[in-house]
């Protein structure tokens, strides 16, 4: 994905699961509901979010990338 951005002009800054490991825990809902277990959660997604051996699991991945600005030319 990272390539195909590359290709079309743009500069990947990030590739980032969307459903990772999170999804495979039999108590997410709970979690997510418990104010403590679900920043638990969050800091534990966060370190993995970005791991590329992992980003493959996910169904669905997000790549944050930079447009490029072209330099102006004057015409007149």
């Amino acid at each position: 994905m990272a390539a195909e951005a590359t290709t079309a002009g743009l500069r990947p800054r990030a590739l980032l699961a969307i459903e990772g490991a999170a999804k495979l825990l039999p108590d997410l809902a709970e979690r997510l509901r418990n104010p403590r277990l679900r920043g638990q959660l969050l800091r534990a997604i966060r370190r993995i979010e970005t791991e590329p051996s992992l980003v493959g699991m996910s169904e669905h991945v997000l790549l944050i990338a930079d447009k490029p600005t072209c330099a102006r030319t004057e015409t007149q």
